[in-house]
Order: C-alpha cells, then structure tokens, then sequence
C-alpha cells in the first residue's frame, strides 16, 4: 500500500494540511478520507460537496503516531496511488469517486450523487519498494 508523488512537489497551489486521524481507522497512503463531525479523518464516503483528503503517510507511521496528526493533500496535485479498483477502467479524466464497498480506494464514478474526488490521468509502474517487484499505480489529478 503506496503512493507517491507524480510532478514536482509542491506543485503550484497544492495545499497539505495535517489532521488527526481517528482512531482505529487503519488508513494507509494513497486512500481518500474525509472528515467526520469530530473533524477527525476517516475512511469512506463523504457527502455531496465535502471536500476529500488524499493521505500523504500511513496511520501506523511512527511520526503519525507520536504527532497524532496525518499529512493529507487537499488539491491540486498528481498523485499515484495503488489504493483503486482493479476492475475499472481508467481512460484519461475518468472521474472517480471512493469506492462505498472499499472505504478509502477510488472506482469510476457511477455517475449517482457520489462526489468526484478526481480524475484518471494514466498509470505508472514504479517500484517504490526498490525490490525489483513493480506496482502499477493509477495517477489521480485531484483538482481545486
């Protein structure tokens, strides 16, 4: 479970915020979360016109821990990540909403009142790991 950054980091107006992950949430890099009424970040599906999170670090992190805040992107920004639904189909500026079934992962948006969290913008392989294995990573623009 990663992501990582496409372009050049920070791209021009990308805004990260650090928020506190609830607990027991098991949220790993590359999933979307938003806020819940505590204001405290959480896997799964936001309202229509609630803003959604990408995560930059995974909750178990020791600095996640220790801080009790999580590095999030807010929008634009490239990202990669392997947190998607294999089974779609991902042709450039898909949008994309979180997957209900798979709290945090995107799909294709069905086109229903789900809000757009962004688009499909190609793969990548990477092997972010260095051991040799790659990862095919959908590349997410998340827009402002």
């Amino acid at each position: 479970m990663a992501m990582d950054t496409f372009k050049g980091w920070p791209l021009d107006g990308a805004l990260t915020l650090n928020v506190k992950p609830k607990d027991g949430e098991d949220i790993v890099a590359g999933m979307f979360v938003y806020r819940d009424t505590n204001g405290e970040l959480v896997k799964g599906v936001g309202a229509a016109g609630e803003r959604a999170y990408f995560a930059l670090e995974n909750q178990s992190d020791y600095a996640v821990i220790g801080a009790q805040k999580m590095a999030v992107v807010t929008h634009n920004a490239i990202m990669l990540t392997d947190q998607y639904d294999t089974g779609g189909s991902y042709d450039y500026k898909t949008p994309l909403e979180v997957d209900s079934a798979n709290p945090g992962k995107v799909k294709v948006h069905s086109g229903g009142g789900a809000p757009v969290v962004g688009y499909a913008d190609g793969f990548e392989s990477r092997d972010l790991l260095g051991t040799g294995s790659s990862t095919d990573f959908l590349k997410i623009h998340i827009g402002s």
